[in-house]
């Protein structure tokens, strides 16, 4: 078998990629079974809804519609202070009726658990709770997801809701205000300067006081919203994965001269991290290697095969997606790649969202890997290309 001189030959290296996917960690076993979330229908995109009035003074924003029916008035709200749209009357009218089948089922819901009538200080996991008369919450009560995206929280109340002053309603463990759901036998109020979570469904009456900020719905079947200068956001729901999207690169073309290393490089596509698990735990980014070899040739029937340390991969800047939080906090540097898993990129502490980023490889190729069947530049398609498979498990 003839073999030409290698300065004469070049190599075209191309990298293929295999992704693998684990989910979040094993979520903890729960005394009860989590219920199925209340459909709020047309009502989904109301931060508030009132049936009579709605009332405002100061001012208050929402992130969501807000809206009345089958009243028509609506005072001290301006478009400015809307992040949907103002609807009274009939445009609010499948929204109520909505509200009012919501409001329904929240009431045939059978209960797990029977609540005292104060549950500050203490902390919930998901299920059905029911308090026979009153519900009031003085501190802080916390809702605790276990781990569980999809958790939800529901709290039939049969007769007024009332939060103090400065109490709040926290959420932990990947628990969501989408998920959680308060139906009140008649009226809700929430203390001045208190922080709230969840969708009320009152049937009579809410008040907002003085300063309270709501992550959620205030929704009343029958009578008036009141507001005084309140911050109302609707997170969404998010969708319980961990996720990475990632691709190939073609590397490019090496003219390989005889004497010394040369590297093959390229940019990949770029790569999705998403984080809506919402468990706020950290995650990593692993990655392992096959060394790269060539394909068997027309003139030299062997394949050739370069050691795995010969490619390197650099994650390169990694800048945040939608809800990204803070990218500084993710780790990433140049990897020389081997056999085992290697972190290629992992999180100082909660980093939940989308982060964007375009690695690039650089494959070393000796002097000696030439290809005898390469006679003089390559500038079509790849011609026994180099190839090897990087296997990525995020976690």
């Amino acid at each position: 078998m003839t073999r030409h001189a290698p300065r004469l030959h070049g190599i075209l290296a191309v990298i293929g990629l295999a992704l693998a996917l684990i989910g979040g960690p094993a979520l903890p076993a729960q005394a009860a079974p989590s219920p199925a979330p209340l459909d709020l229908g047309a009502a989904q995109t109301y931060s508030v809804l009132g049936a009579s009035t709605v009332t405002n003074t100061g001012h208050t924003t929402t992130s969501g519609d807000l809206g009345v029916s089958p009243g028509t008035s609506v005072t001290g709200m301006s478009a400015g202070q809307v992040g949907g749209l103002i609807l009274v009357g009939a445009d609010a009218g499948a929204a109520h009726a909505d509200l009012e089948s919501a409001y329904a089922d929240a009431v045939g819901r059978v209960s797990q658990t029977i609540l005292s009538p104060e549950i500050g200080a203490s902390t919930l996991t998901p299920g059905v709770y029911r308090a026979n008369s009153t519900l009031a919450i003085t501190g802080s009560v916390t809702l605790d997801a276990g781990n569980d995206p999809n958790a939800v929280f529901i709290f039939q109340i049969g007769s007024t809701l009332t939060t103090a002053s400065g109490s709040s309603v926290r959420l932990v463990n990947g628990a969501q205000a989408a998920n959680v759901f308060w139906q009140v036998g008649s009226s809700a109020t929430m203390g001045t300067y208190s922080t709230f979570a969840g969708t009320i469904l009152a049937l009579v009456s809410i008040t907002v006081t003085t300063g309270t900020t709501f992550d959620g719905r205030a929704l009343a079947v029958t009578a008036a919203v009141t507001l005084d200068s309140n911050i109302f956001t609707l997170t969404p729901l998010r969708l319980g994965t961990l996720t990475a999207s990632t691709g190939g690169a073609a590397l490019s073309a090496v003219v390989l001269n005889g004497t010394s290393t040369q590297y093959a490089t390229g940019s990949g596509p770029q790569w999705l991290i998403v984080d809506d698990r919402g468990t706020g735990a950290p995650w990593t980014l692993t990655v392992t290697a096959t060394a790269a070899t060539s394909a068997p040739g027309s003139t030299e029937l062997i394949a050739r095969t370069l050691p795995i340390d010969s490619l390197v991969i650099d994650p390169g800047p990694i800048t945040a997606g939608p809800n990204g939080s803070n990218p500084a906090r993710i780790v990433g540097r140049p990897l020389t790649m081997s056999g085992t898993p290697q972190v290629l990129l992992s999180t100082v502490g909660s980093n939940p969202g989308t982060y964007l980023l375009t690695p690039s490889f650089s494959l070393a190729v000796p002097p000696n890997a030439f290809r005898s069947n390469f006679s003089g530049e390559i500038n079509a398609s790849p011609v026994n290309p180099y190839v090897t498979t990087l296997t990525f498990t995020i976690s």
